[in-house]
């Protein structure tokens, strides 16, 4: 999964985008810049902790956390 979908994916399992920003202290605006800047690594690991592990770091960062092409699933 790409981030951009990654990041869509878990602001569904927490209720939307508001209840995402909501519990990371983010304004809107913040979580928007991300899909052209990327997504910073603080908050991957956060996102991944929030979903409960089923929106994984490396699918948010995988230019960080190595992703799917390393083998991990």
């Amino acid at each position: 999964m790409d981030p951009e979908r990654a990041l869509k994916a878990a602001s569904a399992m927490l209720g939307g985008t508001d209840a995402l920003c909501r519990e990371l202290r983010l304004s809107r605006q913040a979580v928007y810049k991300w899909r052209s800047n990327g997504i910073p690594v603080k908050r991957a690991v956060q996102i991944e902790k929030l979903t409960e592990g089923r929106i994984k770091a490396s699918e948010l960062c995988p230019e960080v956390f190595g992703g799917e092409s390393d083998g991990q699933k």
